[in-house]
């Protein structure tokens, strides 16, 4: 007898193991991104993505090697070719590819729905009714409140018994707990400086950046000829607050989030039909870029500031004497660093045949937590 049964346990456990990973192939490529431990590393080499957002500007995840390729640096889908559209990240990417929202502040995701119930078994012998899955009650945590969960999926008929019932709906998740890192998701707010710096403060109540903060650039080149990549984001110069977008303020010479309350307002209700509160100001309502002004773009569902990566070049006409286009970046070439001193952009060492910063040569960092306190990130290094 147990000649038999064993093949038949071996054979129960391989069907069980390829139902998990039939599973997991289910999930979003963007699953792995934010579960490295689940899908064997993250990422396992410097050109392998789940995402387009695991690539740099000018280059989108291939979803059929799941590798980063080279792409077009653009400021509008009219800038893409056919079948491509210009993401947040001024890229352009395969239209229907996997989505390049950025992923939350260190401080914590937002809180996601209930797990859906899971069907109940059939009843012994035909008898018992299978009984209904329960609805998820997992609340998130570091973020705003999750939606409810879906019903459970009714339990499996037994031979000559009755369907199970249906699961019970899922609680939506709560307010977000103090997450890792210091999220503040949550709690009660007037400007920004009442929030982590992963959280923004929105109609009165700390929550996560909208998709449009995640990082979107690591270097200088990326924002232009003139701008600077800072903590994830480009910053272009100015003289006066009226060159910035909206919530930014011009410090330093660049226009820079101005975490101070506006005093405009505290919750969307203080503000105009179709506006929300943020950081204390009143902001358009939006669906699409073409809803803002020149300086802002659409993120999260209202105006902000334009801090996209923006092309250097389109070609060798637009760069500098001896300059050439490389992937919408002025570069000039070299033979060792030596070549690179009459540069006057920070390109002083010579990698790979091109003059590059210090920052392209050995980056330190990408957002500010990746540097020690009281430190920023500014083209790659810690300063």
């Amino acid at each position: 007898m147990t000649k038999y049964v064993l093949p038949l346990v071996a054979i129960a456990l391989s069907v069980s193991l390829s139902a998990c990973r039939i599973e997991r192939d289910e999930h979003d490529h963007d699953y792995c991104a934010h579960h490295p431990s689940d899908c064997g590393g993250y990422p396992p080499g410097i050109d392998t993505c789940y995402s387009d957002y695991n690539c740099d500007s000018g280059r989108y995840c291939d979803q059929s090697s799941f590798t980063c390729t080279t792409s077009i640096v653009c400021d509008s889908t009219q800038a893409c070719p056919g079948g491509f559209q210009c993401d947040p990240r001024a890229t352009c990417v395969p239209i229907g590819g996997t989505p390049t929202g950025g992923v939350t502040g260190s401080g914590g995701q937002l809180g996601g729905a209930g797990g859906r119930g899971q069907g109940g078994h059939a009843g012994t012998g035909g008898v018992t009714p299978g009984a209904g899955g329960t609805g998820g009650t997992i609340a998130g945590s570091g973020g705003i409140g999750g939606t409810a969960g879906g019903p459970g999926a009714g339990g499996v008929t037994g031979a000559g018994g009755n369907k199970g019932s249906g699961g019970t709906t899922g609680l939506g998740g709560g307010n977000g707990t103090l997450g890792e890192g210091g999220a503040t998701g949550g709690l009660s707010c007037a400007s920004n400086a009442d929030c982590s710096a992963v959280d923004c403060c929105v109609s009165g109540v700390c929550q996560p950046k909208p998709t449009g903060a995640a990082p979107t650039c690591r270097f200088n080149t990326e924002c232009g000829a003139d701008g600077r990549c800072r903590n994830g984001a480009c910053e272009y110069p100015c003289t006066t607050a009226t060159q910035c977008g909206s919530g930014d303020v011009c410090s330093a010479g660049f226009c820079v989030e101005n975490t101070a309350s506006a005093g405009q307002c505290v919750y969307n209700s203080d503000c105009a039909a179709g506006h929300v509160c943020v950081n204390g100001s009143c902001r358009a309502g939006c669906t699409g870029d073409a809803q803002c002004g020149p300086l802002d773009v659409c993120a999260a569902g209202y105006c902000q500031a334009n801090q996209r990566p923006r092309p250097q070049c389109r070609g060798n006409t637009d760069c500098g004497t001896n300059q050439l286009c490389i992937n919408a970046v002025c570069r000039t070439e070299c033979a060792s660093s030596a070549d690179c001193c009459a540069c006057n952009d920070g390109e002083t060492t010579c990698q790979a045949g091109l003059c590059v910063t210090p920052g392209e040569a050995t980056p330190m960092c990408h957002v500010a937590s990746d540097c020690g306190s009281a430190q920023s990130c500014t083209d790659a290094l810690c300063l």
